[in-house]
């Protein structure tokens, strides 16, 4: 189930540029130090300037891997970006290294088969397995307050929307956000989108607020280096 010798990442990048490029950085370089060594760590900036070099021009979805010896980073076209994730299956969440993007990705990509899952520890609610989850209310957001991937989008939501707070969080609370157009997802790929848990219809006013975050999240991209 574990790769503790693969460490990635990856992030949108339009035109040499993407949101909050920082966070990636930090984020691969800390999980690279913590799972490969520090000697490892110490090439992620130099990375990071390579791949900003090759990435000046289109819409590019680049990969990050890290393995005990080297880093490398694919080239990727962008896949195309939607509004609504809509989680069918939930799994509970066996990981043992949930807080690193990679050590544990045989098992998610085993237990996804092409389902979007939701991730949980008992009756409380982790993330999905591609994204953080989010219910907005009263100009608040609510984060689980669980083990989980330091989601850079989830970050950027608090420096560029409004304050996130870490809540025990069930399926049904968010189950019910869902309903009312209150729960969203976010990644790097795609950034905000309104989340679709079960069969209810995603509500328009979710599907808006998304794509009004979606485009404050792109026009707040910076270089990647």
């Amino acid at each position: 189930m574990l790769r503790e010798n693969l460490v990635i990442d990856s992030f949108l990048a339009v035109d040499g540029r993407a949101t909050r490029p920082d966070l990636h950085r930090q984020r691969f370089e800390r999980s690279v130090r913590e799972l490969l060594g520090a000697e490892l760590a110490e090439q992620v900036p130099s990375t990071f300037v390579d791949m900003a070099g090759a990435l000046q021009s289109g819409r590019r979805f680049p990969r990050l891997e890290a393995r005990a010896d080297g880093i490398t980073w694919i080239d990727r076209p962008a896949p195309e970006q939607g509004l609504v994730l809509h989680v069918t299956d939930t799994v509970e969440d066996a990981r043992r290294h949930p807080s690193h993007k990679g050590a544990d990705l045989d098992w998610l990509q085993a237990q996804a088969s092409g389902a979007h899952l939701l991730l949980v520890r008992g009756e409380l609610v982790v993330e999905t397995h591609t994204a953080a989850v989010m219910i907005v209310r009263d100009g608040q957001g609510f984060v689980p307050d669980q083990p989980r991937i330091c989601s850079t989008t989830e970050d950027w939501f608090a420096d560029s929307i409004a304050p996130v707070v870490r809540v025990d969080m069930t399926r049904d609370d968010l189950a019910q956000a869902s309903r009312q157009g209150q729960a969203f997802a976010l990644n790097a790929l795609h950034g905000p989108r309104a989340l679709q848990l079960g069969e209810a219809p995603v509500p328009q006013h979710a599907l808006d607020q998304a794509g009004a975050w979606r485009q404050q999240w792109l026009e707040e991209a910076t270089p990647l280096t």
